[in-house]
């Protein structure tokens, strides 16, 4: 069984507010529930819909300020990985900024009621791609350990205590099925020769700009410059945020091509015209 994971695009996500601050690894996982009435989520085709639903409200939230949906990663009854942050992004859900570094944060679409199988072993899938793609540490908790809170409920919190089993009968995630109840992309993999497709304007891709777009370009920039002069020139990684760090990867990567420079320059300027995007993604 192929591990049930739903990207930020698949489900729609908006682009975070502000760019979300990178964690090299953490010590676990703490697991979460919604703590309010989820509603009725019977087919799976509705939860696609929540998961926009739920980052609307955490964007909507002045006194918290969040600059995204506050969960690494959610899961419905049904099984269903989403990306929320997604791995090596700090949370917003664990209490304060030690606990929200400390662990990722795993949410359950779940209020009161008996998490399903299929939910538990989505948990699980969860907890194992942080600590494959994310670097997470062994510990698993619940948000009550160490931060005043009833979350993750006490069903879900007796889970945890067992040290999170999956359900007997199910088998381990393995390779990750990017799924949703739209069809997949038939576009390739975000970081490949040839995946940032066509150039969205340069007003799309611009510094201050935070949207899908840069993440993309980031994640091809990351892939030809190599995870080492990336890192140095952008410590934060794929934030979908348009920074000063974004644009020294784009001026160092286009120093040798110097068709991409305006005019009389003497070097590139870190702005992304139709030739800069498409010739970062043949380098």
């Amino acid at each position: 069984m192929s591990l049930k994971f739903v990207s930020r695009s698949a489900w729609g996500a908006k682009p975070s507010k502000y760019a979300l601050t990178y964690i090299s690894s953490t010590k676990g996982v703490k697991i979460h529930y919604e703590g309010s009435v989820v509603g009725d989520l019977t087919s799976h085709s509705k939860c696609d819909d929540h998961m926009r639903a739920i980052q609307a409200s955490h964007l909507a939230n002045a006194k918290e300020n969040y600059s995204d949906i506050a969960y690494n990663l959610v899961v419905c009854p049904h099984g269903y990985v989403y990306e929320g942050r997604g791995a090596h992004r700090k949370t917003g859900a664990n209490g304060n900024q030690t606990l929200n570094i400390a662990h990722y944060a795993v949410c359950a679409m779940l209020f009161k009621e008996t998490p399903t199988d299929e939910m538990l072993s989505g948990l699980r899938d969860a907890i194992e791609y942080l600590q494959s793609k994310g670097d997470a540490g062994t510990e698993i908790r619940g948000h009550r350990d160490g931060y005043a809170t009833e979350c993750p409920g006490e069903k879900l919190y007796a889970w945890v205590k067992k040290g999170a089993p999956r359900p007997a009968g199910s088998t381990s995630g393995g390779g990750t099925t990017n799924t949703s109840t739209n069809p997949p992309s038939t576009t390739p993999s975000s970081g490949a020769r040839g995946s940032l497709g066509t150039w969205p304007g340069e007003s799309v891709v611009a510094v201050g700009k935070s949207n899908s777009h840069v993440l993309k370009l980031q994640k091809r920039l990351r892939n030809a410059l190599g995870a080492s002069k990336a890192k140095q020139l952008n410590p934060n990684g794929a934030t979908g945020y348009y920074g000063s760090e974004t644009k020294a990867m784009v001026t160092y990567a286009l120093r040798n091509h110097p068709e991409t420079w305006s005019k009389g320059a003497t070097k590139h300027d870190g702005r992304v015209g139709k030739l800069s995007w498409t010739t970062i993604d043949k380098l």
